[in-house]
């Protein structure tokens, strides 16, 4: 098909669209609701931890995957154990595949005895993980450690809060003292 003006009717329509710009003395709403939430966005600092949040999401270095490193760290690392969740914490110089990663290490491990759901399992994983993320700048950079959500005595029970697993694992780290 052979360009030409004829075949491009649309084109032309969009150029002669005008956008509409409000005057000085118009007011929005939608203009204020999106300046609002700019400035949420814009926030430094999260106001429950005081820590400039630097990253949304982990690097991928930053995740334990393979059955090797869960055997290391579960074998030579040092527990430690709280109300949900089980810690193992160890040095990143014993993991070769992990020398030049940057930053604390993490490995999520929730059994199919805990929770036989798979989406809870994951919300158990998100959780853990978003606590993590936004305590990894107090975290020393050469430490792996392993979570493994603890066995419950009665497991038809609801996952914890946000906020009651963020107090378990803050607690649980300052077991382990691998804060800076």
């Amino acid at each position: 098909m052979i360009l030409r003006e004829k075949n491009l009717p649309a084109i032309k329509k969009k150029a002669t669209f005008q956008t509409w710009i409000p005057r000085e003395n118009e007011h929005s709403r939608r203009k204020e609701s999106s300046s609002k939430a700019a400035e949420k966005r814009a926030c430094p600092l999260d106001p429950c931890l005081n820590l400039k949040i630097m990253r949304e999401s982990l690097r991928s270095g930053q995740r334990l995957r393979t059955m090797k490193n869960f055997k290391i760290i579960s074998r030579q690392g040092r527990f430690f154990k709280g109300k949900f969740l089980n810690l193992w914490v160890l040095g990143i110089g014993n993991f070769e595949n992990l020398a030049g990663e940057t930053g604390p290490v993490l490995g999520v491990v929730v059994n199919r005895k805990v929770e036989s759901r798979a989406t809870r399992r994951n919300l158990w994983k998100r959780r853990i993980r978003e606590v993590f993320r936004r305590y990894q700048e107090k975290i020393s950079p050469e430490t792996v450690m392993l979570i493994q959500v603890a066995k419950r005595s009665n497991p038809s029970t609801d996952i914890p809060s946000y906020e009651m697993l963020e107090k378990d694992m803050r607690e649980s780290f300052c077991k382990a003292e691998i804060f800076k």
